[in-house]
């Protein structure tokens, strides 16, 4: 049976979810588990802690994504796998909307099935590959967690992102990469920083006219 330690670590980090978002966070990951062999969803030895590995570290991204998704904004997320950090963050807030873009038809059949089980009607998904499909709707911030070849999707990104979308990079120190006379880049510090809850570091960049992403 998995543990539940993860629900006291998300305390510990003042995140507190209700017993319908709990039920919901299992049955994701028994999807997760059921579906994984079929379309390679996350490696055989991160199943068994899929709940540590993978749940907290995608609600680590909480804060962020309340500070630059305002309720009723989009959040997009490119190259879903298998739903990671974009499906936790959706049951933690049903009251922002999530697209998911993933280019394998497996894996989108996996988060087809996701959203239906969890009636998880804020979610919507396109399957391709980014940059050749885009939203329709600028999103007000962009996740891509998992990518393949992290350092040319920056750069798609940054090439493509609107003027007033935040792009919450978690593939490595962004600085050096990019136009820093055109973008701001901020390593965001937190306590799931400083506990090492979090997996990796977290830049946020936007465009220099706009404001710095809060704390």
């Amino acid at each position: 049976m998995p543990s539940t330690d993860w629900i006291d670590t998300l305390k510990k980090h003042d995140v507190t979810l209700s017993g319908d978002q709990i039920q919901q966070i299992t049955q994701y990951c028994f999807l997760v588990r059921s579906w994984s062999d079929f379309a390679s969803l996350v490696s055989v030895g991160n199943l068994e802690h899929l709940e540590e590995l993978h749940i907290v570290d995608s609600l680590s991204l909480l804060k962020p994504v309340t500070v630059t998704v305002p309720e009723g904004g989009l959040l997009f997320d490119i190259g879903s796998g298998g739903g990671f950090p974009a499906i936790p963050l959706a049951i933690a807030l049903p009251e922002r909307n999530f697209l998911l873009m993933e280019r394998s038809g497996k894996k989108i059949s996996f988060l087809q099935k996701v959203i239906g089980a969890l009636k998880l009607k804020h979610v919507s998904l396109i399957h391709g590959s980014f940059p050749e499909r885009l939203p329709e709707d600028a999103p007000h911030a962009i996740t891509a967690r998992a990518v393949e070849r992290a350092d040319t999707v920056l750069m798609d990104i940054t090439d493509s992102m609107p003027e007033n979308t935040v792009f919450l990079c978690q593939s490595g120190d962004p600085r050096g990469k990019i136009d820093g006379a055109m973008f701001h880049v901020e390593h965001w510090k937190d306590n799931w920083t400083k506990s090492g809850a979090r997996r990796g570091s977290l830049y946020t960049i936007r465009h220099r006219e706009d404001e710095t992403v809060g704390k």
